[in-house]
């Protein structure tokens, strides 16, 4: 698929009160490690220590979810607006839970696109079945100040780091990035302090 533009942003649209809200809500809910793939219910069948340590290779961060409705109120009508602006014009019905996730010194994501090789199956929320991903959202809530390294890098190539570019245009707390899901991108390593983000995906009808 041909795009005109791989990415588009807004700087800080929302106010302080609704940042520091989700910020607040996130820090205090009990998290889990983020992991490779479909979700899992960790509670009920954690993760051994050998798959802790591959896992960490790839992916290393701390999660939990949200799904309050002051949240998509928010925050659906600039999907709506980078989905038309950047021109890409996706058919997308639905949105999963929000993803709350933590990065401290060491932690990172390796090379990865958020859309998967099949429609979620029937095990899902019926508002998921026979989906995939097509847009992602990421919201900055740290402040540059309170961490380094965790540079967000793009590759607009086939993956692999060949076509990379790190994304400088979100670089404040309240900055966000939206982009089609089977774009490549990473997080390299916090190196100091702690980076918060949070993380929504759109889904909709297979590609046809």
């Amino acid at each position: 698929m041909n795009l005109k533009y791989h990415y588009w942003y807004f700087i800080n649209p929302f106010s302080e009160k609704f940042i520091n809200r989700i910020l607040n809500q996130g820090v205090t809910a009990k998290s889990q490690l983020g992991v490779v793939g479909k979700s899992r219910n960790q509670k009920d069948d954690p993760l051994s220590t050998k798959e802790k340590e591959k896992l960490k290779k790839t992916r290393y961060s701390k999660v939990s979810f949200m799904s309050e409705p002051y949240i998509y109120d928010a925050i659906s009508p600039f999907i709506a607006a980078a989905n038309k602006k950047a021109g890409w014009n996706f058919q997308y019905t639905w949105a999963e839970p929000a993803q709350f996730s933590t990065y401290k010194k060491g932690m990172h994501y390796e090379w990865h696109m958020d859309s998967w090789e099949t429609p979620y199956a029937s095990d899902r929320s019926p508002n998921f079945v026979g989906k995939i991903r097509k847009l992602s959202f990421v919201l900055l809530l740290s402040d540059p100040k309170d961490y380094k390294g965790g540079e967000f890098e793009m590759d607009f190539t086939n993956g692999g780091g060949k076509g990379k570019r790190i994304i400088t245009e979100i670089k404040r707390k309240g900055d966000f990035i939206v982009f089609p899901s089977f774009i490549w991108h990473r997080l390299k390593p916090v190196t100091k302090g702690t980076r918060h983000t949070m993380q929504i995906w759109y889904l909709g009808e297979p590609w046809k």
